[in-house]
């Protein structure tokens, strides 16, 4: 279990170890290939669970300030976010889609 910090309550971030390297006599029961890309999976779990992490405040944040304008629903990027209402109000971000301009939409005449 990871340690938490006394400032802000998330866990402290595990410092990174050396990959392991394969001792001289355990080479037929260990595979470096196999080892290696266990500890590859490790860490991109680890990155995704801190972007998970940041995307999460950033919604939090992006659904108090749509609070604050009054705003139900905004587009930006090619994101748009929609406020969900109910006891425990939600922010519903999805990505849209390009839109094909209207020359490409119209086939054309010859």
């Amino acid at each position: 279990m990871a340690k938490k910090t006394k400032s802000n309550g998330k866990p402290a971030p595990k410092p990174r170890t050396p990959r392991s390297q394969t001792l001289p006599t355990m080479e037929r029961l260990r595979d470096q290939m196999l080892d290696n890309l266990c500890e590859s999976i490790g860490d991109y779990r680890d990155t995704r669970s801190q972007l998970d992490a940041n995307e999460a405040a950033d919604m939090q944040a992006a659904l108090q300030r749509m609070h604050d304008l009054d705003a139900h629903s905004y587009q930006h990027a090619g994101i748009e976010m929609l406020r969900v209402p109910g006891g425990n109000e939600k922010l519903r971000v999805r990505r849209k889609k390009d839109e094909k301009p209207a020359s490409a939409a119209a086939p054309s005449a010859q």
